[in-house]
């Protein structure tokens, strides 16, 4: 139920037998290097230059973005992109004088020419008792009321009449086309700086649940710091979605509790072997064991049609180390079905369910179990990962789609049920994943996108 190609010819890269998530023998031990040491073998390699995008100079030369020809061409492609903007600041800034005219009370476009504010309250009728028996106020008593200045010079609105905002997305949607490697060299550009913010993030103080020396991991870019990245994303994505979620917070003053996580769509990736199993997912039953407060057990269940010989009757124990304080019981099982047929045999409801590099959009077996989710009497979270933000925004509007379908819910009620919309995780993958077709320019790695429900 994943893996599927996004673009190109359709075919799936198929992750199976000749797939191993180890990348290179020198990593074969590496779940003992994601402990939490603060190792400097995750330092930033100052050796490395910087990637740099964009430069300019007097020439207005654009280095990076040059989408071949002359350079004659390349400086209309600039100019083209200079009208283009000024277009979309005057928008802005049409946008803006809106709203300070609809703040101000203009009524039927039309501006006041005095402010009014007060002038109610010097109304003779308000202040005729003030004044009994006494003379008049004169003009010196009360000044005339000042006219307000004209915020609004006629120059900015015919320039704001003059902006076609559909004229401006249909040219930017046509330079698109005619340069694929403009827009090849934008999407890298906007993933990076969408990257940044997601480790910015994460660095400004320590996590809840993940020590400080892997998440050192995720803000380097050495190459041991991008393997560990890899071994560990799949318990930091889960870490970081019960902190913002607040699934272990909700019932921190719980005495005996079981935290019941659900990972569907699963196939060999995740439980090709118990050894599997605990290479990725140990990390975050330590995490939790080292907790003061958190549950006392711990069960994952894996489902999906993937899952090859597996009928969960054998229990993997994933409890490690001593550092436990209150996890006493940590297990995983395995079941080869599809989610919506298997999750009615069971009586413990999850607290959070997580599908890692589902291909929703791919895959039309997601759509019963997306309306079996929503169906529930009792929401759950659902978090959702994708190799793409591209992917991520498919997977959104099946999600949609689908849960219209089984409660018809309006748009904006169906809005309400989305925690947050498809954007990067700040703990992705770092090593990128061989896709076939993939569009120039466009890295697939996993985990790198991700959006949460409550259904």
């Amino acid at each position: 139920m994943k893996d599927a190609e996004h673009e190109g010819d359709g075919q799936p890269w198929v992750s199976g037998e000749g797939y191993s998530p180890l990348v290179g023998s020198d990593f074969s031990m590496m779940a003992i290097a994601y402990g939490d040491d603060d190792s400097s073998d995750c330092s930033q390699n100052d050796d490395e230059p910087e990637k740099r995008f964009v430069k300019t100079s007097d020439d207005l030369a654009i280095e990076q973005f040059r989408v071949g020809g002359s350079r004659d061409d390349n400086e209309i492609v600039t100019r083209n992109y200079e009208t283009l903007a000024e277009q979309a600041l005057a928008a802005l800034e049409a946008d803006y004088l809106a709203t300070i005219r609809l703040e101000g009370g203009l009524r039927n476009g039309t501006e006041r020419e005095t402010d009014h504010s007060c002038a109610y309250f010097f109304q003779p009728s308000m202040t005729g008792h003030l004044f009994e028996g006494t003379e008049s106020p004169s003009d010196e008593t009360f000044p005339p009321l000042r006219t307000t200045p004209d915020l609004f010079p006629k120059e900015a609105k015919i320039r704001e009449t003059s902006v076609d905002l559909e004229k401006v997305r249909k040219a930017v949607d046509s330079i698109k086309l005619k340069n694929p490697s403009l827009k090849a060299n934008f999407e890298t550009w906007d993933l990076d700086q969408r990257e940044k913010a997601a480790r910015e993030s994460i660095s400004r103080k320590s996590h809840a649940l993940i020590p400080d020396g892997p998440l050192r991991a995720f803000l380097k870019e050495t190459t041991k710091a991008k393997q560990i990245t890899h071994t560990l994303s799949r318990s930091a994505t889960i870490a970081e979605a019960l902190v913002r979620l607040n699934v272990i917070g909700a019932k921190v003053f719980e005495d005996l509790w079981c935290l019941n996580v659900h990972v569907i769509g699963c196939d060999e990736v995740e439980c090709k072997t118990d050894d599997r199993i605990r290479y990725y997912f140990e990390p975050l039953v330590r995490w939790i064991g080292a907790q003061h407060r958190g549950p006392t057990s711990m069960h994952l269940s894996f489902v999906g049609p993937g899952i090859v010989g597996r009928d969960g009757s054998a229990v993997v124990n994933i409890l490690s180390g001593s550092n436990s304080h209150r996890l006493q019981i940590a297990q995983a099982s395995c079941h080869s079905a599809l989610y919506e047929d298997w999750l009615p045999s069971q009586t413990d409801k999850p607290d959070i369910i997580i599908a890692f590099n589902a291909g929703i959009w791919g895959y039309s077996d997601w759509c019963a179990t997306i309306r079996t989710i929503a169906e529930r009497t009792v929401q759950v979270p659902f978090v959702v990962t994708a190799y793409t933000l591209q992917e991520a925004d498919d997977d959104y509007d099946v999600i949609e789609g689908e849960i219209t379908k089984a409660l018809a819910w309006s748009k904006e009620k169906i809005d309400l049920c989305c925690i947050w919309e498809p954007e990067i995780n700040p703990f992705a993958s770092k090593i990128d994943r061989p896709t076939q077709s993939a569009p120039a320019g466009r890295r697939y790695r996993e985990n790198q996108a991700w959006q949460a429900w409550r259904l």
